[in-house]
C-alpha cells in the first residue's frame, strides 16, 4: 500500500506573482468596462487640487515676479484645470490618460519644492529650540534621571569629580607600585644599569594571604549587606531577575537617606537559598569572597550584574566590592590579587582550601615591578 505523497508547496515568489497578475488583470478588466468613470473621478480630483493652487498662487504671484524668481502663472493652473474638465471621459485612452495626469503632476513640482524648503528651514532652525527648552548641569540631570536609574543614588550627592584619587573612600585602585609602597614590600635595586623596583616575596604572600579575608562559615554570622548580596545572586541564578531588581533598588534608593535598607532579605534567601546551583556554586570554596566570586558568576548566567549596580558595597566592604568588580576580567587589582588567585585555584580543582593559595599573584605583582624604573630616593 502506497503512503500519501506531500502535495507540492508553492514559494512566496510564485504567490506574489500570480497575486500581483490577478490584480492587474481586474485593473485592465475595470478600464475596460469602467474607463470613462475612471477618468472622471481622477480628472476631477485633480481640478481640485489646481483650483486650490491658483486660489493659493494667485495673491502672490506679482511678488514673485518683483523678486524675479520664475513660477507658473497663475492662469497656468487655470489653464490645466479646464483643459481635464473640458475631456470626452468616454474617448480617453489609456495613453491620453497617462500623458494628461502627468502633464497635470507637473504643476505640483513647485509648490512642492518650496514647501519642502519653507519646512527643512523650520526643521533646522526652529524646530529644536522649540522642544529643547531645559538647560541640565551633571548634578539636575543626574539628580532627574535617578527616578529611572536608582542605582546611582549612593553617589546622588557626592561632587565624585572633587574626590581625591589616592586617598578616601572613593580612591581609585591602588597600582602594582603603589599598592607595594603602600604595604613597604618594595625596594629599589641596581641592575642592568637601571634602580628597579624588587618585591620583597616573603612580605608579599603575608600580605596577600592577609588579603583572604574570614573564613566561609555559612550565611547565619555575616552583616546584613553580605547576605543581601547572596540573596541577589541566588535570585539571579534562580531566574528571579524581578526579586532580584527589586531588592538592588530598594537597597541604592535608601542610601539616600544614609541607612540602607535590607528588609526582604530573607524572604529572598528563604526561597532561593536550598537551589542545587547554588550549593554547587559555594561547595569549593572556603573563603567568604571566593564564594561571592562564584556566587556572582552564577548570577551572570541570567544577564548582566554589573558591579556598579551594587556601588554602595564599596563604602562598606572596599575589598569585597573589588573582588567582585574582578569577577569577569583577566587580570585582578592588587588589592584582591590574593584571594582572586586563591578563586581560580579553587575552581579548577572544585575543592575548599584553606591554605592561601597566593604564589601565582606574588609572581605576577614581581613581574610587574620588575619592569619599572625604580628611585624613590632621586
Amino acid at each position: 500500500m502506497k503512503g500519501g505523497g506531500q502535495q507540492p508547496v508553492a514559494s512566496p515568489e510564485t504567490t506574489f506573482f500570480f497575486l500581483g497578475l490577478m490584480i492587474v488583470g481586474l485593473l485592465a478588466m475595470a478600464w475596460f468596462y469602467h474607463h470613462a468613470e475612471i477618468v472622471q473621478f481622477f480628472f476631477t480630483a485633480r481640478s481640485y487640487e489646481l483650483a486650490l493652487l491658483y486660489e493659493i498662487f494667485d495673491p502672490i504671484y506679482d511678488f514673485f515676479v518683483d523678486l524675479n524668481i520664475s513660477i507658473p502663472s497663475p492662469q497656468y493652473y487655470q489653464d490645466l484645470q479646464t483643459g481635464l474638465l473640458s475631456q470626452d471621459y468616454t474617448q480617453i485612452e489609456f495613453s491620453d490618460f497617462k500623458a494628461l495626469m502627468h502633464e497635470s503632476g507637473w504643476a505640483f513640482v513647485y509648490p512642492s519644492g518650496f514647501l519642502a524648503l519653507v519646512y527643512s528651514i523650520y526643521l533646522i532652525f526652529f524646530k529644536s529650540r522649540t522642544r529643547l527648552k531645559a538647560t541640565y548641569t551633571m548634578k539636575t540631570l543626574s539628580d532627574l534621571e535617578s527616578k529611572n536609574w536608582p542605582l546611582i543614588m549612593p553617589v546622588l550627592d557626592k561632587n565624585l569629580v572633587k574626590e581625591s584619587l589616592e586617598e578616601g573612600q572613593w580612591r581609585m585602585a591602588d597600582s602594582p607600585i603603589k599598592f607595594a609602597e603602600r604595604y613597604k614590600m618594595v625596594k629599589s635595586v641596581y641592575e642592568r644599569g637601571n634602580h628597579i623596583a624588587k618585591l620583597d616575596r616573603a612580605r608579599a604572600e603575608v600580605v596577600m594571604a592577609m588579603q583572604m579575608g574570614p573564613l566561609w562559615t555559612g550565611l547565619e554570622p555575616l552583616p546584613g549587606y553580605v547576605r543581601a548580596l547572596f540573596a541577589i545572586f541566588a535570585a539571579k541564578a534562580e531566574n528571579d531577575s524581578k526579586g532580584a531588581r527589586a531588592l538592588l533598588n530598594q537597597i541604592a534608593n535608601s542610601s539616600k537617606s544614609g541607612k540602607l535598607n535590607f528588609g526582604g532579605t530573607q524572604e529572598l534567601l528563604i526561597k532561593h537559598v536550598r537551589s542545587p546551583k547554588v550549593g554547587r556554586a559555594v561547595g569549593p570554596h572556603a573563603y567568604l569572597l571566593t564564594v561571592m566570586a562564584s556566587m556572582l558568576e552564577l548570577a551572570r548566567t541570567d544577564g548582566v550584574l554589573a558591579s556598579s549596580e551594587f556601588l554602595w558595597l564599596k563604602l562598606l566592604d572596599r575589598r569585597m566590592w573589588y573582588m567582585l568588580n574582578c569577577v569577569g576580567r583577566q587580570t585582578p587589582f592588587t588589592e584582591v590579587s590574593g584571594p582572586y588567585s586563591h578563586w581560580i585555584v579553587e575552581k579548577r580543582l572544585r575543592r575548599p582550601l584553606k591554605v592561601p593559595m597566593v604564589g601565582q599573584a606574588v609572581n605576577a605583582l614581581d613581574a610587574a615591578l620588575s619592569e619599572i624604573i625604580y628611585n624613590p630616593g632621586g
